[in-house]
């Protein structure tokens, strides 16, 4: 990873990475924020198309949510842990990056997982280097056990 950093390329298709590069492979992410007033072995999850939120937050022009560039692209900082959990029966690797201030999840890997999702009204979501990404779809009482 560090050679293709240093030359400038998508860390998954080796194509020049720009602002705004499109991978045609980019892998799955996963990205969950532990709260504070749950469970340690239940957490809530959001889903996404590329990204989601829950309905309350929706509602709230205010809300700005945030997401590490390092969970975008999959690399592990030192406030990114990897672990694995069980999420509808199914094991998964899980990013937790203290820098997110919500949950998300790739829209097809929800699907796959048979998670039910309800269309919303398209918002952004920040990305630490400035960008943005959008998403359009939320999932209600989603769980999963560390």
């Amino acid at each position: 990873m560090d050679d293709k950093r240093a030359r400038g390329l998508c860390f998954w298709c080796d194509e020049n990475f720009v602002a705004g590069h499109n991978c045609r492979k980019r892998k799955k992410l996963f990205i969950f924020e532990v709260d504070k007033e749950i469970d340690g072995n239940e957490l809530e999850e959001c889903l996404e198309e590329p990204m989601c939120l829950k309905e309350d937050e929706l509602e709230d022009p205010s809300v700005n949510p945030q997401i590490s560039v390092h969970a975008m692209d999959g690399t592990v900082d030192y406030r990114t842990m990897r672990v694995k959990v069980a999420l509808r029966g199914k094991m998964v690797y899980v990013l937790i990056n203290s820098g997110a201030t919500h949950n998300f999840i790739d829209v097809g890997t929800a699907k796959r997982l048979g998670c039910q999702l309800e269309p919303v009204f398209s918002f952004a979501v920040s990305v630490e280097n400035g960008s943005k990404v959008y998403g359009s779809y939320v999932s209600k009482d989603v769980k999963w056990k560390m």
